[in-house]
């Protein structure tokens, strides 16, 4: 008898020591810190100026994780909240990264999937319509429901993110941009590329003007012809030259793409550029 016991233990053993194994390595536990010695980097996925997501290469991952562990924990902040009848609040980011993660060992592994912002500007709009605010570049935000948790990056640092989402937008921007002409010539319309040189003037014509410097930073464009009229979409130098350029009555922008349609098909592009 004694000895069909201790197989017997031995086989209940190994079949709950095979359970807890399988339910470890499936298990998200909890939301470990960075900073975790034995942390070790799961995913990073990047958001493009036209808000789709996009995964890191391996390169551009492990240098955010590095930067990450290297700067630690952030400190809490609260989250500012507007007051009814006084003044609203918004609050925009200019870039921002997924972060995911895991501690621990095949017994017990927890998981952490963070958002990061970088870049945070804050608007208050006062009763009387007025607006103040503040602008950070190099600020780094972790937001969570009544509260957010940040840090100020360095030069360095900043410079890596810059180079980062560069190569991401100047890539993904440009895609949507053609994706644009491509899909209204799938749809019958006539589609005209417009010469470096004609870009300006076209840009003038169309709208009621452009930046200063528009010669510098319209790339490129095409003309769009459907059946209410003339549709322009441009290719510009940044996003943030792209906001002033929308500064101007009718020119409307997603990121470094900006357009100037009639009503009717200005929600087509933005779909197409967003998608």
């Amino acid at each position: 008898m004694k000895n069909k016991t201790i197989p017997f233990i031995a086989i209940i053993t190994l079949i709950v020591v095979m359970c807890l194994c399988l339910t470890a390595c499936t298990t998200s536990i909890g939301n470990p810190s960075v900073t975790d010695k034995d942390a070790k980097l799961e995913s990073v996925q990047l958001q493009a100026e036209n808000k789709t997501w996009h995964t890191a290469t391996d390169v551009q991952a492990e240098k955010i994780f590095s930067m990450m562990k290297s700067i630690g924990e952030l400190s809490f902040e609260a989250i500012e909240i507007g007051i009814s009848g006084s003044f609203t609040v918004e609050t925009e980011y200019d870039h921002a990264f997924k972060l995911g993660y895991t501690t621990g060992n095949f017994l017990w592994k927890k998981k952490s999937d963070y958002t990061y912002y970088i870049g945070e500007r804050i608007t208050y709009t006062h009763s009387d319509g007025k607006t103040t605010g503040s602008y950070k570049d190099d600020k780094l935000v972790v937001r969570k429901s009544l509260s957010k948790y940040a840090a100020t990056l360095t030069e360095s640092q900043m410079s890596v993110f810059e180079e980062i989402f560069e190569t991401l937008n100047a890539s993904v921007m440009d895609e949507a941009f053609e994706n644009v002409a491509l899909q209204a010539r799938e749809s019958g319309y006539v589609v005209e590329s417009i010469a470096k040189e004609e870009l300006v003037k076209t840009a003038v014509e169309a709208g009621p003007g452009a930046p200063f410097d528009a010669e510098d930073n319209l790339l490129k464009g095409y003309r769009i012809t459907d059946s209410a009229g003339d549709n322009y979409i441009f290719f510009t130098a940044s996003a943030e030259w792209a906001k002033e350029f929308a500064e101007w009555e009718s020119v409307g922008c997603i990121g470094r793409v900006c357009y100037i349609a009639n009503s009717g098909y200005a929600g087509t592009i933005k779909n197409i550029i967003m998608s």
